[in-house]
């Protein structure tokens, strides 16, 4: 119900937004840019790059745990073999590198998530500055994002040209990722 209510709120909001002459249609375009970002060529290559790293990184943790596995195996025949506080502090020990180990895992997934996000924006602030020059070309005024809309006429939509222009201007993007 909060989505419907937050849904007809933006759409007032965006009727609000159209100045009086634009209301008959002559200075409105639609631009899905969903539509554009996932099917850029720049994005496709995004998702590539980032699930080849993500990959690599998957090798290295399967690595790390396959270690961790064969240490804990070690250690739990040792238990009746070691002095006890001997065997408390290999397994202090050993807990602390679980605990690093998982502290990697979360820190490769907000790396690739970082870069992932960075990467989209660069093609969404493309997307824009495409959507400006071509409002200075062809003299419109407002561009709506299809998601806001019930309806609109389809000839309205210049997604098409403006994802064309997008795969030409940025045909690739390259994904940063920090390390931590």
């Amino acid at each position: 119900m909060k989505n419907i209510s937050n849904f007809f709120a933006a759409l007032i909001f965006a009727a609000m937004l159209i100045p009086a002459n634009a209301a008959a249609g002559d200075n409105v375009v639609i631009v899905d840019i969903k539509k554009i970002v996932n099917e850029s060529v720049a994005a496709k290559k995004i998702a590539t790059k980032i699930e080849k790293k993500r990959k690599k990184f998957q090798e290295e943790v399967s690595e790390e745990e396959e270690k961790l596995h064969e240490e804990e195996q070690e250690l739990a025949k040792q238990r009746n073999v070691l002095a006890k506080e001997v065997f408390q502090e290999r397994a202090a020990e050993f807990k602390k590198k679980l605990v690093a180990a998982q502290r990697m895992v979360q820190s490769r997934r907000s790396q690739l998530e970082n870069a992932y996000v960075k990467a989209l924006e660069i093609v969404k602030d493309n997307t824009l500055e495409i959507i400006e020059e071509m409002a200075e070309d062809r003299n419109f005024n407002v561009a709506i994002p299809k998601s806001q809309l019930l309806y609109a006429d389809k000839n309205l939509d210049i997604s098409e040209e403006v994802l064309k222009k997008l795969n030409d201007n940025l045909p690739d993007v390259d994904v940063e990722i920090e390390e931590k």
